[in-house]
């Protein structure tokens, strides 16, 4: 799972993911390195949201999300969902084609980012009623 973390963190900030969120992704990027012992990646990850923490956030929000960061990458996190499962007698294929960029999801879809709604899907084409536009691997339950 930490590894699947890495790499959606690593393609959000290959797909331009706001810069003023970007250090949550780094943040997320210096924890699980951390959890997987791997220190010099961990460390690198972790110095650079700060580093985006300082310049980007306004400053009464600095403290707060600098306190969080350092937990996380010092202690770790624990799940903050359930796990829930779904069974499939077949997986389903993802229709119209798996997006290159993007493991998992149909061609149909292509990612835009706005400010009212931020990064999402929109579907390039109309989608027939009993296609899959993207792929559910893992499936959790926010408590």
């Amino acid at each position: 799972m930490l590894q699947e973390s890495i790499s959606d963190s690593k393609l959000a900030l290959a797909k331009n993911y706001p810069e003023n969120l970007q250090y949550k992704v780094h943040q997320r990027l210096a924890t699980c390195y951390s959890m997987l012992g791997e220190k010099k990646a961990a460390a690198e990850h972790f110095e650079k949201c700060c580093k985006l923490i300082n310049e980007k956030l306004p400053k009464d929000k600095v403290e707060s999300a600098l306190s969080s960061a350092t937990s996380d990458y010092t202690n770790g996190v624990k799940p903050k969902c359930k796990k829930i499962g779904m069974t499939y007698s077949k997986v389903p294929q993802i229709s119209y084609g798996v997006h290159p960029d993007m493991p998992g999801v149909s061609t149909a879809l292509k990612l835009k980012q706005c400010n009212k709604y931020g990064p999402h899907f929109v579907a390039r084409k109309p989608i027939k009623t009993g296609k899959f536009a993207y792929g559910v691997f893992k499936i959790f339950l926010v408590n």
